[in-house]
């Protein structure tokens, strides 16, 4: 639970109830008991004398008595000594704690009911009942198990809500954001988790968590003691992205099946960069037709600005206004056209290259003042709002192309004196760039996209063949010279749809194209589709459609 939640007005969420979660869960929760796994108490019992290991938080869910216990001062001692009671039947009733099955047997069940009496553990009963009605029946047994795994969850839930037991922070990117949590339930949910607290790093009360949004992961950790998630369109990516990260398969599927229930297809979009006018077309692509619509215009009165699409946003990054350099950003809401200014980024620039990668917004390179050639990189956080330096590029560049893929940027090309071959790759967990083995030629302003599994480079505006396309294969580090453009441009809008690249508007020679190309990789062949309905320079991206 977050000490201090965000508080911004959100959409009416959809909660999907995953109720196989509960039942997991608690069988993960008993394997951890049966491995010792975070165990945080130790029971000395007599007759004959042994030592059981527990977690506080299940017995605390399953009876008042121990709850109390471990509120009191005794019960804060790593090793709790119980008398009058033999460990055979102690142990039996630890097991119901995690389990929901007693074991009972003509000779035990009294004893056992007995005890389970004293210690609070009020729904024993129930167990015996069922335990002697079910003869073992297997759908018997699945009803008693579900049925434990609805109370054990929501009195653990409860305990979450209360912030009783909890044994673990966690420092968020949003500064304000703390979520207290208990490690046991986490380690159960996730692999994430119980590789986390078997490192050094775990080891410790508090734990930052930077690599994932703050909200998604308060939300992913609420997740594991409601076995619900709330989802929107809005925010259903970034809790699938996160629980990817978290390993929490259970919601992962959540999230496919939300979007296979509210997704009715996929729109090619496109909006023009460069023109004549700063009121900037946005079209969309319709299949069934071949042609392309307008959809809406959008001001913008920059020219050379960076763009990139993330979520439901484009957002609109330097550029030049008034012949002057700018450190602008605006963001723009494709579905509500709602128009927000971001903080300015601490460097002017134009023709930067821009992308996105793990929720993030970065802006590479470029030329600011006096044409100087930039090496810097600046990263933008939607959810903090502000701006940060990242590692710089190894060779400064303006013009290039970038793509995010496989948790790393590539940024290709550009100019610095000349036309560039060089390929660089972000890493983001280093905070470095590394070189890469270099393009065939040289590729200034090209179009770029990642399209099954590769990186395609297409055409630019150089000395080189205009209609010159390159396949990098990350995993080799190898090029691959593919089939030519039919026309040869650059300014390239390019975009990977289904099985096929599309290749979307640009320029040549000063002249603005509106020819649009699609690439089929099986043929190694190029092929033309309706041209657009305005010529230009676009940057194109897919957009889901809703209900």
């Amino acid at each position: 639970m977050a000490t201090n939640s965000m508080n911004q007005q959100q959409p009416t969420a959809d909660i999907k109830t995953i109720p196989c979660m509960k039942r997991k869960i608690i069988y993960k929760i008993f394997e951890l008991y049966d491995d010792h796994a975070v165990t945080d108490v130790t029971f000395r019992v007599s007759n004959p004398i042994a030592l059981i290991p527990a977690h506080r938080l299940v017995l605390s869910a399953t009876s008042q008595y121990f709850r109390t216990l471990f509120n009191s001062e005794s019960g804060s001692n790593p090793i709790i000594e119980i008398k009058d009671v033999d460990s055979d039947t102690f142990e039996r009733l630890i097991i119901f704690c995690y389990m929901g099955e007693a074991r009972l047997t003509k000779t035990n069940a009294y004893k056992i009911l007995k005890t389970a009496r004293h210690f609070q553990l009020n729904t024993i009963p129930i167990s015996i009942i069922m335990s002697s009605a079910r003869q073992h029946s297997s759908t018997s047994i699945l009803k008693e198990v579900t049925y434990f795994s609805e109370v054990v969850m929501n009195k653990i839930n409860e305990l979450y809500e209360e912030q009783e037991l909890t044994d673990v922070t966690f420092k968020l990117s949003n500064p304000d954001a703390l979520v207290k949590a208990h490690r046991l339930i986490l380690s159960a949910a996730s692999p994430y988790f119980r590789y986390l607290f078997n490192s050094d790093r775990g080891n410790y009360p508090q734990i930052e968590i930077l690599e994932i949004d703050s909200e998604s992961f308060q939300q992913l950790v609420s997740a594991c003691y409601t076995c619900s998630v709330p989802l929107r369109m809005d925010n259903v990516c970034q809790i699938l992205d996160a629980a990817k990260k978290l390993q929490l398969k259970d919601v992962v599927d959540a999230c496919f099946d939300y979007l296979r229930e509210n997704l009715v297809g996929i729109s090619l979009m496109a909006i023009q960069t460069r023109g004549s006018t700063f009121e900037k077309p946005v079209l969309r692509y319709n299949p069934r037709e071949d042609n392309w619509e307008k959809s809406f215009n959008i001001k913008v009165s920059a020219t050379n600005f960076g763009m990139v699409h993330l979520m439901d946003r484009v957002y609109f990054i330097g550029g030049i206004i008034k012949g002057q350099v700018n450190n602008r950003a605006v963001a723009f809401n494709i579905r509500t056209k709602a128009r927000t200014e971001l903080p300015t980024m601490n460097h002017s620039r134009y023709d930067l290259s821009a992308s996105v990668l793990n929720g993030k917004v970065y802006v590479i390179g470029g030329r600011t003042e006096n044409n100087k050639i930039l090496q810097s990189v600046e990263m933008y956080e939607p959810y903090t709002d502000e701006w940060k330096e990242v590692g710089n590029l190894i060779t400064p560049r303006f013009g290039a192309g970038v793509v995010a893929m496989r948790g790393k940027i590539f940024v290709m090309g550009g100019y610095n004196g000349g036309d560039l071959k060089s390929i660089e790759c972000y890493n983001p967990n280093t905070n470095r760039w590394k070189p890469c083995k270099d393009m065939s030629v040289a590729h200034f302003m090209p179009g770029v996209a990642a399209h099954r599994g590769y990186i395609y480079v297409l055409g630019g505006w150089s000395i080189a063949n205009h209609a010159a396309v390159e396949r990098y294969d990350v995993n080799l580090n190898t090029w691959t010279k593919v089939c030519f453009l039919d026309v040869g441009r650059c300014g390239i809008g390019c975009v990977s749809l289904g099985n096929h690249l599309w290749a979307i508007g640009g320029a040549f020679e000063g002249e603005e194209k509106d020819c649009v190309s699609v690439y089929d990789e099986e043929s190694d062949k190029w092929s033309s589709r309706s041209s657009l309905i305005k010529s230009g320079v676009y940057y194109c991206f897919t957009l889901n459609d809703i209900k």
